[in-house]
């Protein structure tokens, strides 16, 4: 019986993702390490569809139309850099994306400039600041807007003595499915006091590794010529909805860190967008406030952090009202 489930499953993802274990031992999986970045990204030149969804990548393993390896003369390039919100978990296709979006938008105004989706999904701030010196400062682009996301809130695993360590079990192979669909469409029964569960770890962010990798990667743009952008994270839960409510719109973190609850991640995202802040007022870069005017507004989002294609849109207005009004350091 699992076995049949399994085979449904299976099915089910190739059809629903285009990825299932079919993809996966052939080779064809979603991601691939890029020899430039060392990073784990899409796979590159790629078209990857699914129900709804169809996931287009060009050589740089990025989820963008393919890009020359420098500006032509004349023109501006930009970069709208993160983790899965910047990819674009809940575009259809690339034109949905905040970074196609917001391009469309700049050219509808006769300007000569490309914008650059270098989001992907899973990528860390330590990572980012990977892509940003190794793939997107040689490019040459002449603006970042570097939007982190939450990948870096994490639970942090309590030690484990020797009197707790068990014979261990024979794994089932990575690519098996019920599992990890079972527990996670499960995830509602979960009772809401498991959050407090020390056996689920600590609720972890490392501001310190947080505040020196966003200095760094402001002063690596700054010492390159490139200005940059800091924006501040926004979710569908907030602070001022009902425990129940916050609870039922922040279930996507949540079941990826199982010992936070809802306040705790609130807590957590506003920690980080703090130190948003005041690396960028420490070295004197703008801050784009996502965090504020999208904060809670249930029609942005697709889950807990990812935003809605009508989010799409609104993202990219943000940051077309914040290029109107800061004009970049150097004109190109």
């Amino acid at each position: 019986m699992l076995l049949v489930v399994e085979i449904a499953l299976q099915v089910r993802a190739q059809i629903k993702t285009g990825q299932s274990v079919y993809t996966l031992m052939t080779g064809q999986g979603a991601r691939a390490i890029d020899p430039v970045t060392g990073l784990r990204l899409l796979r590159p030149q790629a078209v990857i569809k699914g129900s709804g969804m169809e996931l287009a990548t060009n050589s740089w393993g990025l989820r963008n139309r393919e890009v020359a390896p420098t500006p032509k003369p004349g023109d501006t390039r930009l970069a709208l850099m993160g983790a899965s919100s910047i990819q674009g978990t809940h575009a259809p296709t690339n034109d949905d994306t905040a970074a196609s979006v917001l391009e469309r938008q700049l050219q509808a105004q006769q300007r000569r400039i490309e914008v650059v989706n270098a989001g992907v999904a899973d990528l860390t701030v330590p990572e980012q600041l990977t892509m940003l010196t190794k793939r997107l400062i040689p490019a040459g682009v002449h603006l970042v807007y570097w939007y982190p996301g939450a990948n870096d809130i994490t639970c942090r695993r309590p030690q484990k003595n020797a009197a707790q360590w068990r014979i261990a079990v024979p794994g089932l192979p990575q690519w098996l499915l019920t599992q990890s669909l079972i527990v996670k469409n499960a995830s509602f029964l979960k009772s809401k006091t498991a959050a407090s569960d020390a056996s689920n770890g600590t609720p972890t962010l490392n501001a310190e590794l947080l505040e020196r990798i966003l200095g760094d990667g402001i002063r690596a743009a700054q010492a390159a010529g490139v200005d940059m952008r800091l924006v501040t994270i926004a979710t569908r839960y907030a602070p001022s909805q009902t425990p129940q409510e916050r609870e039922s719109y922040a279930a996507s973190a949540l079941h990826f860190r199982p010992c936070f609850n809802a306040d705790q991640m609130i807590a957590h995202v506003q920690k980080m967008n703090s130190i948003i802040r005041e690396q960028a007022r420490l070295h004197g870069v703008p801050v784009v406030e996502a965090a504020p005017a999208m904060t809670g507004e249930a029609g942005l989002f697709g889950d807990a952090s990812h935003f809605s294609v009508p989010g799409e849109k609104r993202f990219a207005e943000l940051l077309l009202a914040d290029f109107q009004a800061h004009p970049m350091v150097a004109e190109h």
